[in-house]
């Protein structure tokens, strides 16, 4: 049985890759010479046109001898491609919808330095659930480009009369087309890089024969898992197997376990006892995002001249539950992420102390939201106020979290 291909790669090779690149794209007949980005890893093309290469590095480093050479053929093969948008009629048979990271489309706020760049996707996606975007692509031969909001204005449409003529077309070509894996839940198998975007079409899971509502996580554009939200056992083998292979996928999605219910896809309640492995993967999610995303931010803050602590989220496990926390520190205005607790220092002279995020926003908060970024943060321009402080000194310390070591 052929899986999808899940290519991994490490190495410190993306300089030579980017210089390959580069000598291809002038072996096709580019004239100017590109820059070279190598924070960022990306080629900046005559015209304003930009090529983030991590992607392809990494199909490229796991390709082997010729192949090597035929990824970087498919790496420059949009310069011969007509990329030219075109009106709605010209290109309608080539939409298809595409489900991504939230956070990632999000953070285009956060590394984009032209403001038209900043809110190209603002009109042009759908929150399907929390961590996942829909958006539209043309899909060509050698390349996918995604639907702007501008774009939307050039046509004179809304974004949901382009979504749905997008999956009409996805609809036309899927069969119910998954594989039966150990344990008892399935794995899509279209090989066509759009399996994740199948979440549009729910009816190709009654086709499975589920034990409840289906359960899926899409892991990338290449594949989704998917079990029935009344099968223990098939939930447990399907987060094993994402625990196993995410870390390996060539353009990770998700983590996230959602479920299909009245007719909308919403979080997967994972408290539940015997969901610890689905409930991990949830806030494995989360600690993804925040950490992707603090670099950027920090970047970010300093280029507007706002000197802003950026809070990491931190981990335990405890009562064999993943937990989250962050540190708020008196001294510092900082920007929180959203946590199941929040480690507090009132001042120099107080130890800190652990308390409920629920509990932190009732006394302290509400804190402003900051803007354009997801997954949220909240910014806490001081440390706590004495009475503030008075009133969180009464509340309970997490029963989940670690107590303070005696001296």
């Amino acid at each position: 049985m052929k899986l999808p291909s899940f290519l991994s790669g490490g190495g410190s090779e993306q300089d030579r890759f980017a210089q390959l690149v580069m000598a291809r794209l002038r072996k096709r007949g580019l004239k100017d010479k590109p820059l070279y980005d190598k924070q960022q890893f990306k080629l900046s093309l005559p015209g304003g046109a930009s090529m983030f290469l991590f992607n392809s590095f990494k199909a490229w480093q796991a390709a082997n001898g010729a192949e090597k050479d035929q990824q970087l053929d498919i790496v420059v093969g949009f310069l011969n491609e007509d990329r030219r948008t075109g009106t709605l009629d010209e290109v309608a048979s080539s939409l298809l919808p595409t489900i991504r990271n939230r956070s990632q489309i999000q953070n285009t706020y956060l590394t984009s330095t032209i403001a038209l760049e900043r809110g190209a996707y603002d009109a042009a996606t759908r929150v399907i659930c929390d961590d996942l975007l829909l958006l539209v692509a043309i899909d060509r031969p050698t390349s996918m480009q995604l639907v702007h909001g501008a774009t939307l204005d050039a046509w004179s449409v809304g974004f949901a009369d382009v979504a749905d003529l997008a999956t009409e077309n996805l609809r036309a070509i899927s069969p119910c087309k998954f594989v039966a894996m150990r344990g008892g839940f399935h794995l899509s198998n279209y090989g066509d890089h759009y399996d994740g975007s199948r979440i549009l079409l729910p009816h190709l899971f009654d086709q499975l024969n589920l034990h409840g509502d289906p359960v899926v996580i899409v892991l990338s554009r290449e594949a989704i898992v998917v079990a029935g939200s009344e099968d223990p056992q098939g939930l447990d083998a399907m987060a094993s197997f994402v625990e196993t292979e995410l870390p390996k996928v060539l353009r990770p999605t998700s983590y996230l376990p959602i479920v299909y219910r009245n007719g909308a896809w919403g979080r997967l309640e994972t408290e539940r006892e015997g969901r610890e492995r689905l409930h991990a993967l949830s806030v494995r999610q989360c600690l993804w995002d925040y950490a992707e995303q603090k670099p950027l931010l920090e970047q970010h803050l300093a280029q507007a001249g706002r000197d802003l602590f950026v809070a990491s989220l931190l981990n335990f496990e405890s009562d064999r539950r993943l937990r989250t926390f962050c540190t708020w520190t008196y001294n510092a205005a900082t920007l929180l992420p959203q946590a199941d607790a929040v480690y507090v220092k009132p001042n120099e002279e107080q130890a800190a102390v652990a308390r409920a995020w629920s509990d932190v926003v009732r006394i302290c908060g509400p804190f402003p939201e900051e803007p354009h970024v997801y997954p949220p943060r909240f910014l806490a321009q001081q440390g706590p106020t004495p009475e503030q402080w008075e009133q969180l000194a009464a509340c309970e310390w997490p029963a989940w979290f670690p107590l303070p070591k005696a001296s």
